[in-house]
């Protein structure tokens, strides 16, 4: 096994603009068996959310035909406990709510990510989500607060040695 790299909503959205378009389903093909063998995932908190803000995007539907195979990467109560009091702790006293109430999908690939950082997995976060936000932390800023690395998604898919799929 090599580093595990944990994605969320936003760097699921970003690896069809990032992979030549003729490549892009044998792309997912091989990003599939990285999920399944077990160096690539993310929990279903992030499909659901891709569901909404991605529900016409081919990464949706391919996210979603993963089913089982994201079942390593759920996110457990205690390390969603651990994230939100880092939330609190970086000055975001409400948490991470979104308007309907419940908790936005970054809020479990971070606790993901806490989880397998935490058991000395060495482990990176991938996203999109960097920088200093109003109203709730960034991926990078959770990430960094419990000593996470991360990279972005083009970064991430050239360190799986894809980068014959990336435009």
């Amino acid at each position: 096994m090599g580093r595990l790299l944990i994605l969320d909503a936003s760097s699921l959205l970003t690896i069809e603009r990032v992979t030549q378009p003729d490549c892009f389903n044998e792309l997912l093909e091989e990003v599939t068996r990285q999920v399944q063998k077990g160096d690539f995932g993310f929990p279903k908190e992030v499909v659901a959310e891709l569901k909404i803000i991605g529900r016409h995007e081919a990464v949706t539907r391919w996210s979603v035909g993963l089913g089982l195979s994201l079942r390593p990467y759920a996110a457990h109560f205690n390390d969603l406990a651990n994230i939100m009091e880092i939330v609190a702790d970086l000055g975001f006293d409400e948490g991470i709510e979104k308007p309907d109430g419940t908790e936005a999908s970054l809020a479990y690939a971070a606790a993901t990510a806490f989880r397998y950082h935490a058991s000395g997995r060495d482990c990176c976060i991938v996203s999109e989500d960097t920088g200093v936000l109003p109203h709730r932390p960034s991926m990078e800023q959770l990430g960094s607060a419990f000593g996470c690395p991360m990279l972005r998604t083009r970064e991430a898919l050239l360190e799986m040695g894809l980068d014959g799929f990336l435009v």
